[in-house]
């Protein structure tokens, strides 16, 4: 039997039945709480949103008295501690992947700097270090830059739960064979989890389908933040 709230309301001797679910009732289930016809109907009042659930997550859970927050099950601070939160933009095109994203970690900085090796900035303790992310601040620098593509070309974006857990070569591999981009996608996010699967794995592939004339331009917000967008 399911899980439902009895009710009464003293005004008018009626009884209502309110399906739980979850451990909460539908705010709008109470609409048909009324005195009369023409009445509105009960409203509930939390203005500080102290009793108060404004959405569902099956991914997340939340427990404000006990501090606990976790992200598919991982407690939010053992996701600080090993993940860095960076996507990553790759371009497959005749079997070659490239990377179309600059990583803003401390990590990549310092290599581009030539402080430190690629194999180094792998061991690194600082990996999960970033220099720049949405929300951090009051203002947003994006990266901008354009990238043509053409028929066949695959457009891979995702989170380093993958990158750091199948090598470019696995990738392309995945990439090119003959799967639809879901396949394809899901077949990448099996592999990060078969391969340790130690961060959360995103994937999003896009596959190009031929253009019925000439190419046609993909415009990526990555690269060059002071170039203004063309329309």
């Amino acid at each position: 039997m399911a899980d439902t709230l009895t009710v009464t309301d003293n005004r008018t001797g009626k009884k209502y039945e309110l399906p739980i679910q979850g451990g909460t009732i539908r705010a709008m289930d109470l609409r048909q709480i009324k005195t009369t016809a023409d009445d509105f109907g009960l409203m509930t009042y939390d203005p500080a949103f102290m009793n108060t659930a404004s959405c569902r997550s099956s991914i997340t859970f939340i427990d404000g008295d006990k501090g606990i927050l976790r992200y598919r099950g991982y407690p939010i601070e053992q996701l600080a501690e090993k993940a860095s939160f960076l996507e990553v933009a790759y371009l497959l095109r005749n079997g070659e992947l490239r990377q179309l994203t600059e990583d803003h970690s401390l990590v990549r900085e310092q290599v581009r700097q030539g402080l430190i090796s690629a194999e180094e900035a792998e061991r690194s303790e600082l990996s999960n270090v970033i220099l720049r992310a949405l929300g951090a601040e009051p203002t947003v620098l994006p990266d901008l830059d354009e990238v043509w593509v053409g028929a066949k070309d695959q457009i891979l974006l995702c989170s380093d739960g993958l990158t750091r857990m199948v090598p470019d070569a696995q990738i392309a591999k995945v990439l090119d064979s003959n799967q639809t981009p879901q396949e394809a996608a899901d077949g990448l996010v099996e592999l990060a989890n078969a391969n340790g699967g130690e961060d959360n794995t995103t994937v999003i592939v896009a596959r190009l389908l031929p253009p019925l004339t000439g190419w046609k331009r993909w415009m990526r917000i990555f690269r060059g933040g002071d170039r203004t967008c063309p329309s």
